[in-house]
């Protein structure tokens, strides 16, 4: 399995594992120098430059992966008389980055799920709300529309008697003039049409 898959897969794969922006950037950069056996030793001075972080940044990464197992870490010394550290040697856990990547993925699914579950449920409750809600809005629509026909019809009684009893030219006292008759009668007809 470790030699089975490409550095472009793992790198897809590392989105997943919810790390910050630090601890991805190191892995990556791991991931990037290793060899076909998933190891590398680059110093922390040249990890921090590429990933444009600080070294105390690249150790307190390198650290935090160590304890979420994704990279296990082995210290190197020279072969001199002073045996002074040199890089450390890194070992790309790669089944652990994807088993991690697999329990994170499965996790998000079951939220997902739950959260669906939690939708529907809302959404059913909601459906029988807003049907009783409906069902009181239109017997409220209802009734106002028959107290608003009512009224129009009053209204419209009420108009046609006062229009032609307040209008009408041999009830009144003054008999219109013939261009002020004329003005009235348009008018009239203008209602009338109206009001039917």
């Amino acid at each position: 399995m470790q030699n089975t898959i490409r550095k472009s897969d793992l790198l897809n794969i590392l989105h997943k594992l919810c790390l910050k922006r630090s601890e991805l950037d190191v892995l990556k950069h791991y991931i990037w120098r290793a060899n076909n056996e998933w190891t590398c030793f680059p110093s922390n001075r040249d990890v921090a430059e590429k990933c444009a972080l600080s070294v105390r940044a690249v150790q307190n990464a390198s650290k935090s992966l160590l304890e979420k197992g994704l990279i296990k870490k082995e210290e190197r010394f020279d072969n001199t008389c002073y045996g002074r550290q040199t890089s450390n040697f890194y070992t790309i856990l790669i089944n652990n980055i994807i088993d991690i990547a697999k329990n994170f993925v499965k996790k998000a699914k079951e939220k997902i799920e739950e959260i669906k579950d939690k939708f529907e449920n809302k959404s059913s409750e909601d459906k029988d709300l807003d049907n009783q809600s409906c069902s009181e809005d239109k017997k409220n629509e209802e009734n106002e529309t028959k107290e608003e026909t009512s009224k129009k019809a009053e209204f419209k009684g009420a108009n046609v008697k006062n229009i032609t009893k307040f209008h009408a030219p041999h009830e009144t006292t003054a008999p219109l003039e013939p261009k002020h008759m004329k003005i009235y009668k348009i008018l009239k007809k203008k209602i009338f049409s109206i009001l039917k």
